[in-house]
């Protein structure tokens, strides 16, 4: 457990330091030997006294230092990929393909009121056995 206030000159410059590198608050909980909570709240509790700006991950770095955009880059992971993709209740949706291929992708055709799927996805999904005896 670490001591009460370990908040001196020091820790705080190290705390900056870290936080400009754009270092996780975890890992510079694990770097200081602190908790993630304590690096958080001293982050919240002093971010204007110790001049810490917001942090957003919206780009990437490629190895030539070249800044990438968040949102064209290629190989999105899956779960990023699928919140681009326009929800609606009046749209099929049945996946199709795997979902960790990136052609990965949802029906859409117009649903059957009362149910999210297509008439031919219908079928299939509410399908009765007893009626296949």
């Amino acid at each position: 457990m670490p001591k009460s206030n370990c908040w001196d000159a020091k820790s705080e410059k190290q705390l900056c330091r870290l936080w400009a590198d754009g270092m996780s608050i975890t890992d510079m909980g694990a770097k200081m030997g602190l908790s993630r909570g304590a690096v958080a709240g001293k982050v919240n509790r002093s971010r204007d006294k110790l001049g810490l700006g917001n942090r957003r991950r919206q780009a990437t770095k490629t190895k030539n230092n070249m800044v990438v955009p968040l949102l064209e880059r290629k190989n999105l992971p899956q779960r990023l990929t699928l919140r681009r993709i326009n929800w609606a209740h009046s749209a099929c949706s049945w996946p199709v393909g795997d979902p960790q291929d990136k052609d990965f992708y949802f029906c859409g055709k117009k649903t059957v009121p009362g149910r999210p799927y297509c008439d031919e996805h219908c079928v299939t999904a509410y399908s009765n056995l007893r009626d296949s005896t």
